[in-house]
């Protein structure tokens, strides 16, 4: 019945662990606020142009492109998008192999 804030400590299936201990939740009645970032990956182009736009989706500006099939730092992600350690922007992960 409380709609509070719960921190969850480990994730198992569809259930996170709450970190009071009182015991395991399903994740599928819960929102989840915030999460830390990935630790930095790196991944290889494989597209031939992959835009690299100013946010997480198609919505977003088109503020350059890769073009030369190379290796790139990921400093975060957001569903299918990852940002770039350069501070270029965020490209498509689809268009991605992690190395």
């Amino acid at each position: 019945k409380d709609k509070g804030i719960y921190t969850i400590v480990d994730t198992k299936d569809d259930w996170g662990k709450l970190k009071s201990g009182v015991g395991w939740i399903h994740l599928g009645y819960t929102k989840r606020l915030n999460q830390s970032p990935p630790a930095p990956y790196l991944v290889k182009v494989t597209a031939n142009k992959l835009n690299i736009r100013s946010g997480p989706g198609t919505n977003y500006k088109i503020q350059g492109a890769i073009t030369d099939k190379g290796t790139y730092t990921i400093v975060d992600t957001q569903g299918e998008w990852g940002k770039l350690k350069s501070g270029a922007g965020w490209i498509n992960l689809n268009y991605t192999k992690k190395i």
